[in-house]
Parts: structure tokens; sequence; C-alpha cells
């Protein structure tokens, strides 16, 4: 990894499902890449990302559950916050609701962090056509939204009140780390 980072400017990459520990062995094993990492820590309401994995298994929520997926993503914050102590500059958090529903001045804050300049027009053609897509075929896998602030809040038609109830309880650390309003 340390000959693939040094003659790049930038690399931009995805990790999914990666944690915040798995990332402090990367820093700590590959020295001559840190100075030019940013990380977008990427967090989601965690009302729509329940209502995401039961879309996946067809199975009810339960709390414990819910509190097993909030507690390892709060673990994840708290870890980074340790991380940021250690490599200042490097992190930014940011919510999935907020680019779902901000789309262009969340992605311009995003790209000015890991780039030092505002989105090219390229970018923000990009940006448009994935997130205000004409006919986009609304898979579940699928990248590409006719209205991608619908999709991060369709929780709050698909969640009865018992399951968004259970969650907050389950998550009422994290929705407070992400100042997340709390529904009766």
């Amino acid at each position: 990894m340390d000959g693939l980072c040094s003659p790049y400017k930038h690399i931009a990459a995805k990790l999914v499902r990666g944690t915040m520990e798995e990332l402090e062995y990367f820093l700590e094993n590959h020295q001559p890449c840190v100075a030019r990492i940013k990380v977008i820590h990427l967090l989601r309401d965690p009302r729509g990302r329940l209502r995401s994995m039961q879309t996946h298994t067809h199975k009810k929520i339960r709390y414990t559950v819910a509190s097993n997926v909030c507690q390892t993503q709060m673990k994840d914050v708290l870890k980074r916050k340790q991380l940021e102590k250690k490599f200042p500059n490097m992190f930014m958090e940011v919510l999935y609701d907020s680019i779902a529903t901000n789309p262009f001045v969340e992605g311009n804050k995003m790209h000015k962090f890991a780039f030092s300049k505002p989105m090219s027009k390229k970018v923000t053609t990009w940006v448009k056509e994935n997130t205000q897509k004409q006919n986009a075929s609304e898979t579940t896998f699928n990248t590409q939204r006719t209205n991608s602030s619908a999709t991060a809040l369709a929780w709050k038609g698909k969640l009865d009140s018992r399951e968004i109830k259970e969650i907050q309880e389950a998550c009422k650390e994290l929705m407070l780390h992400l100042h997340l309003n709390l529904m009766d």
C-alpha cells in the first residue's frame, strides 16, 4: 500500500463496513500515507439504517439488534475521537441524511475537506445525476435515486411507532451524538 500512496496526489476510496480500529491499524502501519489521508466518517440515523437492514432481512427490528448496531457505531465514533487527537485535521463526520437532503451543500463541504477546493462542474453533474435522476430504477442496491431525500427519510413511513420507540431507546447515546430529534 505504501507504494500506492506515494505517486498519487489524491486517492479516494469508499470503505464499507470498515471500523475505526481497522483504520487505526492501517494508519500506524502506513506512515508515508498518513499526512495525505482524509477520512469522511459517514454515519446514518439509526432508524433509517435499521429500516434498511429490515428491508434486506425481512425481519422485525428487535431491541437487541438495534442496541448492537448502535453500540458498534458509537464505538466507532469514540475511537474516531481518539484518532482525531492523534491525527488532527484528518477526519470529518457526515450524516448520510444531511447528504441526502442537501447533496450539493454537503457534497461541496466534503469535497473542500478532501481536496481543498469546491466541486467541479463534472462532480456537480455527477451528484445531480445520482440524487435527482429522472427515471432511476429504485432497486435496493441501486445508488441512483430520483429523490435522495425521500430515500433517506423513508423510515418515517415504513416503521411503526413501536419500532421507532424501540430503536430510539436502544440508540439514545448515538442519537444524542448525532443531534437527532426523537419522535413521539
